[in-house]
């Protein structure tokens, strides 16, 4: 049985690590270049990672979603660990930086919807509500994503962005020990051996059934806007931080965006 003690403290550990993750290495870019310019290609990647989350699926579906979630997680505090000691190179080494930020943000990708799957298998055998389940753990989330930002704006009062990302190793190679502590016991069911269809078509399923559903077709849509909108923030948002002087004011303005998804 999934150990909900040790799961939940392991979410916590992984929310509090991605939140003072993003939040660090933006500032830590946009304060070492003072490029707008270089903080949306690196903020572009993150979202490329996202969009391509799409190919991801088929590849996690066929695998083993503990080992999926485990890896991801261990592999995330491994590029962590690596990012710390680059982020110490001259600053002809930034897009080295930058291409290990890029592979932690695609860990992300591979661990979330591993851990959801797990979730999903591990609520039904302990016959609980599974959309009662999801909307408590991503409240949860967000809150934790609002005081992991307060507490990333504290940190870096007193200490730089590097040890901030150390912080962040720790707390993911943390998590993925209260993980795997978690899932010990926990026996989900084995894929089923359905036909499978070709990788494309497989990739393309969800997109077919949007197109079907009218209120999801438009949903999608306002979903693109949505997302022109956002990134154009998160690029303007360190960059009028620093022209004002003070990390604090990122960490308001990060602040205000998790608190609108709180609310």
């Amino acid at each position: 049985m999934l150990k909900k003690s040790s799961y939940l403290i392991s979410r916590f550990f992984a929310t509090t690590a991605g939140s003072l993750y993003g939040f660090a290495i933006i500032w830590w870019i946009q304060f070492n270049t003072s490029s707008s310019t270089i903080v949306g290609l690196v903020n572009a990647g993150f979202d490329l990672t996202a969009a391509l989350s799409i190919f991801y699926g088929p590849l996690i579906d066929k695998h083993s979603f503990k080992q999926t979630a485990l890896g991801a997680s261990f592999l995330q505090a491994f590029l962590l660990f690596l990012l710390f000691f680059s982020m110490f190179l001259p600053n002809y080494f930034l897009i080295l930086n930058c291409i290990l930020a890029i592979l932690i943000s695609i860990c992300g990708e591979f661990y979330s919807p591993a851990d959801r799957a797990i979730l999903k298998q591990s609520v039904k055998l302990l016959n609980v509500d599974l959309t009662n389940m999801i909307a408590k753990i991503s409240f949860i989330d967000q809150s934790v994503n609002f005081f992991g930002v307060a507490l990333a704006g504290i940190l870096l009062k007193f200490i730089s962005s590097n040890y901030i990302i150390l912080i962040c190793a720790f707390l993911s190679l943390l998590s993925g020990g209260l993980l795997f502590n978690s899932l010990k016991k926990v026996h989900l069911s084995i894929h089923k051996q359905i036909k499978r269809q070709n990788y494309f078509s497989e990739i393309l399923i969800g997109y077919h059934y949007i197109k079907k559903e009218h209120f999801l077709s438009r949903y999608f849509f306002s979903s693109i806007l949505f997302s022109f909108v956002e990134p154009a923030l998160i690029i303007f948002l360190p960059y009028t931080a620093e022209k004002l002087g003070s990390v604090s004011y990122l960490s308001f303005f990060y602040m205000s965006f998790f608190l609108g998804f709180i609310v």
